[in-house]
């Protein structure tokens, strides 16, 4: 049981960096790409008028002009925005009506997959990310997030896929110096959990060990628990150890830490 908290925990971390580094910048914008794919799978109502994800070259009367419609979909999101952490409930809410009104933006799919995590609405959050994917699937931030999503539902080999994904697109991508070390290390570490659970440790390892250039991060500790499980499955005792020990200094509160910590110590015949 405690094993699954701290997974959760590293979770949300995961989530939070995400969210913060890039949650603001997502663009609300009539533009954009994946606007003439089919629609998503999320169930929503279309609006009679005609599909807000596109121009029309001809008046309209029938309702809401575009331009209306869209303001409208971003104050929904916007108001979900400000809601995802303290009343996901609410945000879910608010972000599904701005889908009803704008199905083809990715923006409020992807918002709408944080607010259904924070639920534990794993199946619900995975389909959003899915529809955001769909939507825009050049987006790095979409896999990452349908990464993180998959290694919740224990869907390993396909968070593996869309981890590498998101790894290719990031370093494609002209991401801001600031929030560059976060994302990578949040996605390496969640490439190298996928590959931990499915057993190829020396994968797991080279993609846990690129985190720990970012020790001044928030994500640090959460590399160096990983990396400690690596080697403690692939037997290396010793380097685990280390791995433990590190991951107690960044984080002293780590109670599942300091028990594998203790296991393996007395695994080696020292005393805790």
């Amino acid at each position: 049981m405690k094993r699954i908290q701290i997974k959760q925990t590293a979770l949300s971390i995961a989530v939070l960096i995400l969210f913060f580094a890039f949650g603001a910048t997502r663009v609300f914008a009539q533009g954009g790409t994946g606007r003439s794919n089919p629609a998503p799978t999320t169930k929503t109502k279309t609006p009679p008028s005609r599909s807000p994800g596109r121009r029309s070259s001809g008046a309209d009367n029938s309702g809401p002009t575009e331009d209306a419609r869209w303001a409208e979909a971003q104050k929904h999101d916007d108001l979900g925005f400000k809601l995802i952490f303290t009343k996901p409930d609410e945000a879910e809410a608010e972000f599904r009506k701005a889908i009803e009104i704008t199905p083809l933006n990715a923006t409020p799919y992807y918002h709408l997959g944080m607010s259904l995590f924070y639920q534990n609405k794993f199946t619900q959050a995975e389909r959003a990310y899915r529809d955001a994917v769909h939507l825009e699937p050049k987006n790095f931030q979409n896999h990452a997030q349908l990464a993180i999503c998959l290694v919740a539902e224990q869907a390993y080999p396909e968070a593996e896929s869309e981890s590498r994904t998101a790894l290719r697109l990031f370093n494609e991508a002209s991401v801001p110096a600031n929030q560059a070390d976060q994302l990578a290390s949040s996605i390496y570490t969640y490439l190298g959990i996928s590959l931990y659970y499915q057993r190829k440790n020396d994968e797991a390892q080279g993609a846990l060990e690129k985190c720990i250039p970012y020790d001044s991060g928030p994500m640090a500790f959460n590399c160096h628990f990983w990396l400690a499980r690596v080697f403690r499955q692939a037997n290396k005792l010793e380097q685990a150890e280390n791995e433990y020990r590190r991951t107690l200094q960044l984080n002293p509160q780590d109670a599942q830490a300091q028990q594998e910590l203790n296991e393996v110590l007395r695994l080696q015949g020292k005393q805790p």
